[in-house]
């Protein structure tokens, strides 16, 4: 029997980065972080996952058993 499972998140950009801390004791980011989430009617990502007993993988044309 396998298991599969779908889910659906909105595409999200960022406008400006967090790049570290001002402050690490106080958890303060040096700057201030700006994003745009798009509507999932627009654009969204969608990723299925299945998992069956005999699972295996391939990567890069080889099969790890």
């Amino acid at each position: 029997m396998s298991h599969a499972v779908t889910v659906a998140s909105p595409t999200n950009i960022a406008l400006i980065k967090y790049w570290g801390k001002r402050d690490a004791k106080l958890n303060l980011p040096i700057n201030s972080s700006v994003s745009v989430t798009l509507s999932m009617d627009d654009l969204r990502t969608v990723t299925t996952a299945c998992a069956q007993p005999a699972f295996g993988m391939e990567i890069a044309g080889h099969q790890d058993d």
